[in-house]
């Protein structure tokens, strides 16, 4: 892992064909320094391994992904290169998190001088358009730069002159190719987002969904078979009595309305009330056991003498 911040300009010495890709040779003498063979290691944004490293110089290997997705591939001998040593645990995180692995080409546009300082514009291919955030974070040839200003096709940097010296950026002109890395964070979320909604998520919310609508169905049939098929609930028919005996009702759907069976007592306040009957031939127990209910519930036994008062709206007559 690098952080952006580029340690020094070397130059390339030479670079010749190796097994399907290519070896180069770089002349340097500030990364060599304490760099082995098999270190990590960033050119122009790249991660290579270094090879054959000695005080001036080092080789790195250029596989052929590497040679047609980067600029290595168009370097000539002589060329600058921005180089940089991979991160260790106390180095500080003065740029940003760069892995060396070349998102795509983009092109340098132009650059425009503002006395020392320089605004920089890059093109970029629209494949990597959503990666880039006004005010974010971009590697460009290695450089850890924050984005000034975003377009569909574009954006420009300002560059300070210790970058503008100590980088490949001088020596650019319009045209140029240039290695272009993106946010690795925005790479990520991207990757999160596109499994959240792939089509067999999204396909198993909606068989989820199917399954428990089905399962609502079934369940709201049973407990409507089951309501016509069980018997009549003792206590609603016992509260329900209550009410005509004390004259208040407890449902408005009862007040003032005619029963749909034709089985009901007469009160003395004019209204009706349903016996609930089962049947034609229980009709006759019915009304004898709602009768006894209505006694019982006005402290009044049938067919013997009582001392309770009785609630002077509450009619104990009922004829069977």
């Amino acid at each position: 892992m690098f952080t952006g911040l580029v340690e020094e300009l070397g130059k390339v010495q030479s670079r010749e064909p190796y097994v399907g890709g290519e070896r180069i040779v770089v002349a340097a003498s500030v990364v060599t320094s304490d760099i082995a063979n098999g270190d990590s290691i960033a050119v122009n944004g790249v991660c290579l391994t270094a090879l054959d490293v000695s005080a001036d110089t080092f080789a790195a290997d250029v596989s052929p992904e590497t040679l047609d997705r980067t600029t290595l591939g168009q370097l000539a001998v002589g060329s600058p290169v921005n180089l940089e040593r991979a991160v260790t645990p106390a180095t500080r995180l003065g740029g940003h998190i760069v892995q060396g692995h070349v998102d795509g080409r983009g092109t340098f546009n132009s650059a425009t001088s503002h006395g020392d300082f320089w605004t920089v514009r890059i093109g970029f291919p629209l494949e990597l358009s959503q990666y880039f955030v006004h005010k974010g974070s971009v590697c460009v040839e290695g450089i850890s730069l924050t984005i000034a200003a975003l377009a569909a096709d574009h954006f420009d940097i300002a560059v300070i002159p210790k970058t503008w010296e100590m980088t490949n950026l001088s020596s650019l002109t319009p045209g140029d190719p240039v290695n272009l890395e993106a946010d690795v964070i925005a790479k990520y979320v991207e990757r999160m987002m596109q499994l959240r909604l792939s089509p067999v998520r999204t396909g198993s919310i909606a068989w989820c969904l199917i399954l428990f609508i089905l399962w609502t169905i079934n369940t709201r049939s049973a407990n409507l078979k089951s309501r016509r098929t069980a018997p009549r609930n003792c206590s609603y028919r016992s509260k329900t009595l209550l009410s005509s005996a004390t004259g208040q009702t407890t449902s408005s759907k009862n007040k003032n309305s005619t029963p749909r069976s034709p089985n009901y007592l007469p009160n003395t306040s004019g209204q009706r009330y349903k016996v609930f009957a089962r049947s034609p031939a229980t009709r006759a127990q019915d009304k004898s056991n709602a009768a006894r209910e209505i006694a019982m519930m006005c402290s009044v036994t049938p067919n013997a003498p009582s001392t309770a008062t009785q609630h002077p709206n509450v009619n104990t007559e009922i004829r069977v």
